[in-house]
């Protein structure tokens, strides 16, 4: 599959093993939410990365995703749990309606469960026109540079999937972009 910005081929290229990865890196979880499981509503997307300055410049790995849709309850669970399992030393969500009752029900489920929780930063995302674009191009620019490793895994195929149908148009004619975001504030709040 061969998208309009992403090839699948160029993706595939920058697939390292998960041993490839510096030591001293910093772990980070990128979450772009959905409050609904509604079939027509956007997907919670969730990104877990390693990130490190390489020659100056900074370099990503990473190294593991989801995105399904979810009520607002599992929504705060599947975060509490992802944060979980990676441990990241932070957490940037991104702060739409609902994100004070996401961020109680996250606190909830890691106490409920057991779960240690990294610091959890809310940001507010830019309304500029073509923002979305202009992230995931910068995303783009990115793996072009090298500077973007894909770590093995039974993710990589589906996050490459979603990278090589976004197209960059307004409308995205159903065709879910939301791991293409989280890639996109990967490298912004990166």
């Amino acid at each position: 599959m061969e998208g309009s910005i992403f090839r699948l081929s160029d993706l595939r290229s920058l697939i390292c093993e998960h041993e490839t990865i510096p030591p001293d890196t910093e772990g980070v979880v990128i979450c772009d939410y959905a409050l609904s499981d509604n079939p027509r509503s956007d997907s919670t997307a969730l990104l877990y990365a390693h990130k490190a300055l390489v020659e100056e410049r900074r370099h990503f790995w990473i190294a593991d995703c989801l995105a399904d849709r979810y009520d607002a309850r599992e929504t705060a669970y599947q975060i509490s749990k992802f944060v979980g399992k990676h441990r990241p030393a932070r957490t940037h969500i991104e702060r739409l309606s609902g994100w004070q009752y996401l961020e109680n029900e996250i606190v909830r489920q890691a106490e409920k469960y057991g779960t240690e929780l990294s610091p959890l930063t809310f940001f507010k995302p830019s309304k500029k026109p073509d923002c979305k674009r202009d992230r995931i191009l910068l995303f783009k620019k990115a793996c072009d540079e090298g500077r973007v490793h894909f770590v093995r895994g039974p993710w990589n195929e589906s996050l490459f999937r979603s990278l090589c149908l976004y197209t960059g148009e307004k409308k995205n004619k159903g065709r879910k972009d939301d791991l293409a975001d989280t890639c996109g504030y990967m490298v912004l709040k990166g």
